[in-house]
């Protein structure tokens, strides 16, 4: 399965978001680079991103969605690297989507309590060119 980096295209700007006494917090908004008018893609690529993180217990509390064409779906097979420098290098599975021209804006959020806190990057623009399947 072939990768989609969106390091340039997203880069999610998060800082620690939770005190250590477990408190919420806004997020500071997330930050991207847009990718121009879209990129062609199967849609079985992983999406890939930079999260900034201080230290493996901050990316913990993370969990991460995506609007697809304004529709709200969590991302599925999430992984992060250790932080090295302040980043944490991450990716997921691409959400499922129809053939054709979609927008997705990627989430970044915590749970606090009955809030949802949520910081999210620029959208980014693909065309997916087939169905997507989905692998094991």
């Amino acid at each position: 399965m072939k990768r989609l980096d969106c390091t340039g295209a997203l880069v999610a700007a998060l800082t620690v978001m939770l005190s250590s006494c477990g408190g919420g917090g806004t997020p500071p908004p997330a930050s991207s680079n847009p990718s121009g008018t879209g990129d062609r893609i199967s849609g079985n690529e992983r999406l890939g991103w930079n999260q900034a993180a201080a230290d493996a217990g901050q990316l913990t509390r993370l969990r991460y969605a995506a609007y697809v064409d304004g529709n709200r779906v969590e991302l599925a097979d999430v992984s992060c690297s250790e932080p090295r420098g302040g980043v944490s290098a991450c990716s997921s599975r691409m959400p499922a989507m129809a053939a054709g021209e979609h927008t997705i804006v990627v989430v970044s959020f915590v749970v606090d309590g009955d809030r949802v806190i949520e910081s999210q990057a620029s959208p980014i623009r693909l065309t997916v060119s087939g169905a997507t399947e989905r692998l094991p």
